[in-house]
């Protein structure tokens, strides 16, 4: 696991998007999705899921977030 995972978390909150948070990072939007993908099944469960509103965070997700904020403080 990288702290960049961390960044990315708190971006996407920010941002809503995959789409928004990679433009934020300078990175592209499937290099971000495979970087959550592979967190996620290091973990064993997912932390975010798609709508069509955008992206939210599943409860799990949401634990893990609080835990990427304390992480970037």
């Amino acid at each position: 696991m990288k702290l960049e995972v961390f960044e990315y978390l708190i971006a996407i909150e920010k941002h809503g998007s995959l789409t928004k948070a990679a433009q934020s990072l300078y990175v592209s939007q499937p290099n971000l999705s495979n970087v959550i993908k592979g967190f996620e099944n290091e973990l064993g469960y997912a932390v975010i899921y798609r709508n069509h509103q955008g992206v939210c965070f599943t409860e799990k997700g949401k634990q893990v977030l609080m835990i990427a904020h304390n992480m970037i403080k």
